[in-house]
């Protein structure tokens, strides 16, 4: 019995005595100067490639043959090789994924140790690993620590013990020695997780700091052979070429790029963790470049769509075409064409043909010019079988008679006969500061300044109307004596619509491109705001003989150089220095790089809006509205829109005039751009100058089309631009 006794106290001391392996409290740290320098690619990398880590593990109360003994682990993706050193083995794990260390003896317990922070490769560590006894302890209190769990990501969600605990950082307290997991998620991120014994050391904390591994990546999204293709990632539209996409989960994406006259194509791409994929979309042209060519005066549709005036460069799909060209009073002339890919095409549409009615004008007495819009027709009686059909103006004139002014409609079908009695009067000298203005006497067109009116004795009513705004007098007309001219003067120059160009500065745009004459040395603002010269081939008018609105930078005081270096237009010499004949009383400049930006992209209106692409008078362009502008004007489409359409506002000139212009807007016409002596773009793209010099061959100016608009993009100096001038809204 004695003997029993003996053998099972031998039993409960054996197992009191049990080793317990325990990582010495505060002995971990990283060790300054000590790096991984073992000469074995073994030691060096692991199986994945990814650079190890090395811990130097002191040991304590553990003899050589029980420290060869030792085995260690850690969690997934770890990889770890050992190397036996007298007293100490050397642990090399893999860095990146590395949160903790499990070792083990077959003799001895086993002990798991938190990593404290995220281990760098290369980097040299050391702690101790103590072999402890259990031994009968006298009753102590309870403690408790924290587990505390933080990440770098603002929106991380932290889970202890798998219960949501907080975001970004969470701490919860527990009893010293507990094991307790836990675990870090975070959209687009690695999710991390681990466990941590809770120190049995009072006020001894367990802290985990966890810089999240990034799961996502970009994609740089190209398009050839050109650019500002539609970009659509997983079914959805983000963008165009050149797309650099946002934050994309790592893994398979469907690309599909999409452009008007090519062939979509459709791709998949591999995002990878941090890295951008270039993202290479070649696509196959689905057109045929075409010229068409017809009268000069004629519009140009094709499917019935207008396309130019006169010649149209273009692309159109393979397949069956209808090309017209369109001309009042004519008939209209029909070319069907068959398209095939790989060709480019020059196509002539044959002229329409006149559409001729017939008119009889009388008047009494007879001698009288006929005038039909501005042509002579010779005198009354006559009977004129060559003029064009449609509505037209007739003004009969004979000396010593009142002129008379009326409208007359012409068919091919029916003779017009007109017969009028003229009455007598006194011929009046008519004239304004502007030759061109329209005339209006009693409310009847007479012509334009300066002219000759023959007006029949009573009072009379004299209009000068210019850019849709009038002036009017009375005057009186005497048998004999008292004056024979009439001189109307007209306030000229700038639009009423007031512009903040920065915070303190507001302006007013002149009524028009500015435009220069060689052979007379005269500036002048064009009459209309969307008026544009181009060239020969390109929207060019005979009412423009020897103008020119496109020019280099800075030439204000030279405006017909056109060379084409750089260096000639190294000095900047303001348009507005020089006196224009329709902007007297005024003070011009150009607007500099910056406020031409704060107009479009900063100030504040009334309504909202800053601007909107549109089409004025079947011309292309930009309209500013004014600070003031109030949206019950007129209902403007996608405004304040850099890539809208011109087509997503069409105005009619009677809208323009009354609703647009009558309350302060500016509209920009796509004037085109010249380059030595060749003009293009005319039409389809607006390129403005600002003040503001580049560098060595540039300037900045704003630049627009039916796709893009930028305030501030830099152009070669020697090109030629539009200039809209400005004047201080103070003066």
């Amino acid at each position: 019995m004695k003997k029993l006794f003996v053998f099972i106290f031998a039993i409960l001391l054996s197992l009191n005595a049990l080793a317990q392996l325990e990582v010495k409290p505060g002995s971990f740290k990283e060790v300054e100067g000590f790096v991984n320098v073992n000469p074995d690619e073994n030691y060096q990398l692991d199986d994945n490639d990814l650079p190890f880590a090395v811990i130097k593990v002191r040991t304590e109360n553990i003899n050589e043959k029980e420290r060869k003994r030792l085995s260690f682990s850690g969690n997934m993706g770890t990889f770890i090789m050992l190397e036996y050193k007298d007293g100490e083995v050397w642990v090399y794990l893999t860095a990146r994924y590395a949160d903790y260390l499990k070792i083990s003896h077959p003799d001895f317990s086993s002990t798991e140790f938190t990593l404290p922070y995220d281990l760098k490769a290369k980097h040299g560590y050391e702690m101790t690993l103590v072999n402890k006894k259990d031994e009968p302890k006298a009753s102590v209190k309870e403690i408790y620590n924290f587990l505390i769990v933080s990440a770098d990501q603002s929106d991380a969600t932290i889970y202890i013990d798998n219960e949501f605990a907080g975001v970004k950082e969470a701490y919860k307290s527990f009893k010293a020695g507990e094991k307790h997991s836990w675990r870090i998620e975070c959209d687009l991120y690695h999710a991390e997780n681990g466990e941590a014994v809770i120190p049995d050391k009072d006020g001894e904390n367990v802290t985990i700091n966890k810089a999240l591994r990034p799961a996502f990546g970009y994609l740089n999204v190209t398009s050839s052979p050109e650019s500002d293709a539609f970009v659509f990632i997983d079914g959805k539209n983000v963008g165009k070429t050149p797309y650099k996409s946002n934050r994309l989960a790592s893994g398979e994406h469907r690309v599909r790029v999409m452009k008007e006259m090519f062939s979509a194509v459709e791709k998949t791409f591999t995002v990878t963790d941090g890295n951008t994929i270039q993202a290479s979309m070649s696509m196959s042209a689905n057109f045929v470049t075409v010229t068409i060519t017809t009268d000069s005066e004629s519009d140009i549709y094709v499917d019935n769509e207008m396309k130019g005036n006169g010649r149209w460069n273009g692309r159109l799909g393979d397949g069956a075409h209808s090309l017209e060209a369109r001309k009042a009073s004519h008939k209209t002339s029909i070319k069907n064409v068959q398209l095939a890919l790989g060709t480019n095409e020059s196509i002539v549409i044959p002229n329409p043909e006149p559409i001729y009615g017939t008119v009889e004008v009388v008047s009494n007495p007879i001698g009288a010019n006929i005038i039909i819009d501005g042509k002579n027709y010779g005198t009354t009686p006559r009977v004129l079988t060559n003029v064009l059909v449609g509505t037209r103006e007739l003004r009969l004139e004979k000396s010593g008679c009142v002129s008379v002014t009326k409208t007359i409609t012409l068919d091919d079908k029916n003779k017009l006969t007109i017969n009028e009695k003229l009455s007598t009067g006194r011929e009046i000298a008519i004239s304004t500061d502007k030759s061109g203005d329209k005339i209006y006497v009693d409310g009847n067109y007479v012509g334009v300044s300066p002219l000759n009116a023959t007006m029949s004795f009573g009072e009379h009513s004299v209009k000068a109307v210019r850019d849709g705004k009038e002036t009017t007098i009375k005057i009186s007309v005497a048998q004999t004596g008292g004056d024979t001219s009439v001189q109307l003067t007209f306030s000229t120059g700038a639009i009423n619509g007031v512009f903040s160009v920065s915070s303190r500065k507001k302006v007013q745009f002149s009524k028009g491109n500015l435009q220069y004459q060689a052979s007379t040395k005269t500036w002048r603002f064009a009459e209309h705001q969307w008026d544009m010269i181009g060239d020969a081939n390109e929207n060019i008018s005979s009412n423009y003989s020897g103008w020119i609105d496109l020019f280099g930078w800075g030439t204000g005081n030279n405006p017909t150089k056109s060379s084409e270096s750089s260096s000639d237009y190294s000095s900047f010499t303001d348009w507005g220095n020089n006196t224009i004949s329709n902007g007297v009383g005024k003070s011009w400049f150009t607007l500099t790089e910056d406020e031409w930006v704060y107009v479009f992209d900063t100030r504040s209106t009334s309504s909202g809006i800053r601007y909107a692409k549109t089409t004025v008078n079947g011309i292309n362009g930009v309209i500013l509205l004014p600070d003031s502008w109030s949206s019950s004007n007129y209902s403007l489409s996608n405004t304040n829109k850099t890539d809208a359409s011109f087509s997503s506002n069409n105005i009619s000139m009677t809208d323009w005039t009354n609703k647009f212009e009558a309350n302060g807007a500016v509209f920009l016409p796509a004037a085109g751009f010249r380059y030595g002596a060749g003009v293009g773009h005319v039409g389809s793209r607006g390129y403005y100058w600002s003040a503001t010099y580049g560098d060595s061959d540039l300037a900045d100016g704003v630049l627009f089309d039916g796709g893009f608009l930028y305030a501030d993009i830099w152009s070669i100096r020697e090109g030629g631009r539009s200039v809209r001038l400005v004047c201080s809204a103070e003066n």
